[in-house]
């Protein structure tokens, strides 16, 4: 189990972990400001987003779904509640026809709560709702409960009734906007072979921007979806950096952005390096400091082939990077498939949770020669919530 700390020093929430996944809490405004931009974007559009950003919180269609219903079975009882999400999956394959027509007051309400409980049972959104106008697809019923609290937040009520509309997803390219941390101490060679990959590698629907920063704050990483810590002096230098401010960095990840720290940045979002020092935390691994400079071979996992797009075994750079080992519910993506390190099967790479948002810890050099550079894309991608 991992804990984030907000609020304050002196309060800690603790984030329970299941399968990998962690719950983060939308307030009554937060689920009514993503409301009004779905329906505002569908009435112009035709189509819904595919994610909603408010207060810095990238909110999915599926935990919109989730805290819509809920909220809209709420506001029945005149509640304004938050709801607390639990990065819930996609509808697998929701069809794209719909049911059309007028749900009254009653069915509506009930189908928020054959929803809501669909969702908590499977984890993941339902294809469609079966309605008393029949089957309702994924996309509108989101469309209709955005409708359903703008119309109460405007009146005072819930109306009575909803017109189901057909609409779609945009799939316009997505922006992943990137910030690339290169102070004093992070390696040149390691910042421009990232920008290398993301200028090199193409993903559908999804565009590359980034930026780099000598500067870590709230203020700077509020225009990105993802942070990338490179290889650098150490992760201990990161640590004790004053222009690298810890406590934004973990706000960033829990409100929702995506970490991807590699060599010294795995050190430092580390729980622990085994006998030096402790870290961010921001993963459930702890490291032991490896002492090899040269190619290695790792092997990819299945959760690394779904994340990383790579399988068997890659070659890689590698310069002193960790070998880590898990203490909580953390996901191996990679284990070292020699004993170059003296660390044979430890794990290379590690995707984790933090709050809302999610986390990627490379021990190897995926963006230094051989590069691989679909995996690091990949990697910022899955950060970024668009795979």
């Amino acid at each position: 189990m991992k804990k984030a700390l907000y609020l304050s020093v002196f309060l800690a929430l603790a984030l329970v972990l299941i399968n990998s996944v962690s719950a983060a809490q939308l307030s009554y405004d937060e689920v009514s400001n993503a409301s009004k931009v779905i329906a505002d974007q569908a009435n112009k559009t035709g189509k819904i987003p595919s994610q909603v950003t408010v207060n810095s919180k990238n909110v999915t269609l599926d935990d919109y779904l989730y805290a819509a219903t809920t909220t809209t079975i709420n506001l029945n009882s005149n509640q304004k509640k938050s709801v607390t999400t639990n990065n819930y999956k996609p509808a697998p394959n929701p069809p794209s026809t719909t049911a059309t027509g007028k749900l009254t007051k009653t069915a509506y309400l009930q189908t928020a709560q054959n929803i809501k409980k669909f969702i908590e049972a499977n984890g993941r959104s339902p294809n469609y709702a079966t309605t008393t106008i029949g089957k309702v697809n994924y996309q509108s019923l989101i469309y209709a409960y955005a409708r359903i609290i703008n119309f109460y937040n405007t009146y005072k009520r819930l109306p009575n009734y909803v017109t189901i509309k057909r609409v779609s997803i945009a799939n316009d390219p997505r922006e992943v906007k990137v910030l690339i941390y290169s102070g004093y101490d992070a390696s040149t060679n390691c910042v421009n072979g990232i920008k290398y990959c993301l200028n090199t590698v193409t993903l559908n629907s999804v565009k590359f921007t980034y930026a780099t920063s000598t500067v870590i704050t709230s203020s700077v990483l509020a225009s990105y979806d993802v942070l990338v810590m490179p290889g650098g002096t150490s992760g201990r230098s990161y640590l004790r950096n004053p222009n690298i401010s810890s406590s934004a960095i973990k706000s960033f990840v829990n409100n929702g952005g995506g970490y991807l720290g590699i060599c010294a940045g795995a050190y430092a979002a580390s729980v622990a390096v085994d006998g030096y020092y402790s870290g961010w935390g921001l993963a459930d691994v702890r490291c032991k400091a490896v002492n090899y400079e040269g190619n290695l071979t790792i092997s990819i996992t299945s959760a690394g082939e779904n994340i990383l797009g790579l399988s068997g075994t890659q070659t890689i750079c590698h310069c002193n990077g960790a070998a880590m080992y898990k203490v909580g519910t953390a996901t191996t993506l990679a284990t070292y498939a020699d004993d170059n390190t003296g660390y044979k099967g430890y794990i290379a790479t590690v995707a984790d949770t933090y709050g809302s948002g999610r986390v990627i810890l490379c021990g190897p050099h995926p963006e230094l020669d051989p590069r691989i550079p679909k995996m690091v894309v990949q990697m910022i991608a899955w950060l970024a919530k668009v795979i």
